[in-house]
């Protein structure tokens, strides 16, 4: 995916892995955060996005803003 992403000027990539909520997977807060061995349920996917919410943001807001830019020219 890095890889993918240094190639091309249009792929960005979001390493999800640094939330906290992976430290003690498949348990957060003691909850069980996986619906299977490979997707999050609605626990653990809300508990990602809260933890990540302003972090994805800043990397996220200047990507609209290029695209708002570019748009208006």
């Amino acid at each position: 995916m890095k890889k993918l992403e240094a190639e091309n000027k249009n792929v960005y990539f979001y390493d999800f892995s640094q939330s906290k909520v992976f430290k003690n997977v498949p348990f957060y807060k003691d909850t069980l955060m996986y619906y299977n061995s490979s997707h999050l349920n609605v626990y653990g996917s809300m508990s990602l996005a809260k933890d990540l919410e302003k972090n994805f943001m800043s990397f996220f807001q200047p990507l609209i803003s290029n695209k708002n830019t570019k748009t208006s020219l």
